[in-house]
């Protein structure tokens, strides 16, 4: 039991954590992945070795072997095309089972966690795991970033720097605890130090909510150290106060130009691009859809599909362009309350309550003082994480930091026993071993299509991509992203050869079976989803421009249906628009006032949208009115457009004007 316990709190909080920065750039961790797959199938083991040697399951065993068992089925289910549905419905967000089953696991293995001074060992792996996954980001940003000469937050792993932003955070009060309660002069400098490197990350990842949840964390630990009055505040405690409030000041005033360029970026104009009016729109948009799905939510897996539809948008001031980058709710509470309801929300909120009177509890309780300084320490990680919470949705490591950290402070509670069974002798082999082979089937499927789809999809050629493509939708066909990813790298080669005449039209009609192949199939997935119609609408332009004349007017109806379907779930979309604009244009001048009001529509949607613009000139142009051409691609200018393209069309305009003129 301790070494099984001393392995999973050292792969939660130690090793988990370094991951988070070997994302691959498509989004897949398959190394972090293999590691949750790893720790669930012990969990698996030890469930049943125990029920085979004791016959009887406590609280904390059963809850973990029900989520296990309902995670499992959930994975089978969602490999089958027969089954996905149910899948689907035992668990639409696998992780959140994961999360829940490794607090279960913490909760029962550290029950004791105060009488086997477990504390001291969970401040250590906690405090070393984030020390090395700060040092691994620091070293990864900071080289491309000083050599750029630009923010560490600019970085191209700027993604990263919000994932992390718990664990700094986390880290902090964590780190300066450990550092408080050591003995010897030599252990209090090396842990001092680690202080100051955590803090400097703090600052450097250059993110508001870090910034403010860090500030409220370490000031109600230096209150709350005070009033403690222990002896470690008369000596070293007192001193490395001082010196950390002083170094924090000068890093502070060292780095002020970049924190004041984040402060205004808060409140920055136009209004439409601050960050505290983008977080009102995302905040706007998740309580319309609560209010439209209050009870059970609409499921972590329909949040994408359906957001679009509640985006907010608003005009900036320079009347250019609408807000439609608010994209997700970065709020972890209101995510959730989006995700699984109103109901689902407030038992949240009271597990939330209860784990504060717990560790609160367990903090009054604590006889020694190392205990309390100790304890002190995550219960303030603990409080920075839920502070965190109210300005982004973390990522999945740091929400199993979360949980973990709960899990061990409720773990001084003691649990009675559930369940006294009576089983066959032969029962638990027979279960586990089924379940060992069907786990590692599935965890072959899972995780090698992702192994063989991350190798670096977007650097590798369009052959290549495309060849990855199909050998990962081979492994996995029932991820609904590889088909997107494929028709990504199959339409612009399709549009290019139909607009240009570069390919043979037989090789043209192949690659659009294939595409139309894997949209079928994943229309079937996901029927709603905004991208699978716009896909749909390109493919079915393409179409209609390969077309004989004869057949494009059937074809411009089946264009048109597809579009408006993927306008009406994404109504927000100028893209989805402007293929419309292009169907027009295809007629061979039959439907010139339709692509002009369609281009008007588009630009309506997106003053900006410069290609827009570049339709509604062509549009324009075909109906002979060429001086209201002229104006339109001479507007495109102060969007960004670019020039060269434009004077040349500009005079291809005014030949044309010269000629009908003669």
């Amino acid at each position: 039991m301790g070494i099984l316990a001393d392995i999973l709190i050292i792969l939660l909080l130690g090793i988990l954590p370094n991951f988070v920065f070997l994302d691959d750039p498509i989004g897949f961790n398959y190394p972090k992945l293999a590691i949750i797959y790893l720790v669930t199938l012990v969990i698996l083991v030890h469930g049943f070795i125990t029920l085979k040697k004791d016959r009887q399951i406590t609280c904390s065993d059963f809850l973990i072997l029900m989520f296990t068992f309902i995670y499992f089925l959930s994975t089978i289910f969602s490999q089958s095309k027969y089954l996905a549905v149910f899948g689907d419905w035992l668990s639409p967000n696998k992780e959140g089972f994961l999360i829940t089953i490794c607090l279960l696991v913490i909760y029962k293995y550290f029950r004791k966690i105060a009488d086997r001074k477990f504390l001291q060992k969970a401040l250590f792996v906690t405090v070393l795991g984030v020390s090395f996954a700060l040092l691994w980001g620091l070293i990864m940003q900071s080289g491309q970033a000083f050599y750029m000469g630009i923010p560490l937050r600019m970085s191209s792993l700027e993604y990263n720097t919000i994932y992390f932003s718990n664990l700094l955070i986390i880290g902090l009060p964590a780190s300066l605890s450990l550092a408080i309660i050591q003995k010897t002069r030599k252990t209090k400098v090396i842990y001092t130090l680690v202080v100051l490197l955590i803090s400097l990350g703090v600052i450097l990842s250059l993110t508001r909510a870090v910034w403010i949840s860090g500030t409220i964390s370490i000031w109600l630990f230096f209150y709350l150290l005070l009033r403690l009055r222990t002896t470690f505040i008369k000596g070293w405690g007192m001193k490395l106060m001082k010196v950390y409030l002083i170094i924090l000041v000068v890093l502070c005033f060292y780095l002020a130009p970049v924190i004041t360029q984040r402060i205004k970026e808060t409140f920055n104009t136009p209004a439409v691009y601050s960050s505290i009016n983008i977080r009102i729109l995302e905040y706007g948009s998740a309580l319309k859809i609560i209010k439209d799905y209050p009870l059970f939510g609409v499921g972590p897996d329909n949040v994408r599909i359906i957001f679009p539809k509640y985006r907010s948008l608003k005009l900036n001031d320079n009347l250019k362009e609408w807000n439609i980058g608010v994209g997700n709710i970065r709020s972890y509470y209101l995510n959730l309350m989006v995700n699984i309801g109103i109901f689902g929300g407030l038992i949240f909120l009271l597990l939330v309550v209860q784990i504060f009177k717990t560790i609160l509890r367990g903090f009054l309780n604590m006889d020694s003082q190392i205990e309390q300084v100790a304890y002190l320490g995550l219960m303030i990680s603990w409080l920075a994480v839920v502070i965190n919470f109210l300005f982004y949705s973390s990522s999945l490591t740091a929400q199993i930091f979360f949980w973990v950290l709960s899990g061990i402070l409720m773990g001084i509670n003691k649990e009675k026993v559930f369940l006294k069974i009576n089983l066959p002798p032969n029962f638990a082999p027979l279960v586990f071993w089924s379940i060992l082979t069907g786990f590692f089937c599935i965890l072959s499927v899972d995780v090698f299509s992702k192994l063989i789809f991350s190798q670096r999809v977007y650097q590798s050629e369009v052959p290549q991509r495309i060849e990855l493509i199909a050998r990962a939708i081979s492994l996995n066909p029932f991820d609904i992203g590889y088909y997107y990813q494929q028709s990504q790298q199959y339409l612009p080669m399709i549009e290019r050869s139909v607009v240009f005449h570069t390919t043979d039209s037989d090789q043209i009609k192949g690659w659009m079976e294939i595409v139309q192949s894997g949209l079928d199939f994943a229309e079937y997935l996901g029927p709603n989803d905004p991208q699978l119609w716009e896909d749909q609408a390109w493919l079915s332009l393409q179409k209609l421009r390969l077309g004989s004349s004869q057949e494009k007017e059937q074809l411009l109806e089946q264009e048109l249906a597809i579009a408006q379907k993927a306008l009406d779930l994404n109504p927000t979309s100028p893209r989805v628009a402007d293929i419309i604009t292009l169907g027009y244009l295809a007629m061979e001048g039959k439907k010139l006032k339709e692509a002009e009001s369609s281009a008007r529509y588009s630009i309506k949607l997106m003053p900006g949208y410069i290609i827009g613009h570049h339709h509604l000139g062509e549009a324009l142009k075909q109906q002979g009115r060429f001086e209201e051409a002229i104006l339109v691609y001479q507007q495109s200018l102060q969007y960004g457009s670019n020039q060269t393209f434009t004077k040349e069309e500009v005079e291809k305009i005014r030949k044309l004007q010269e000629l009908n003129k003669n």
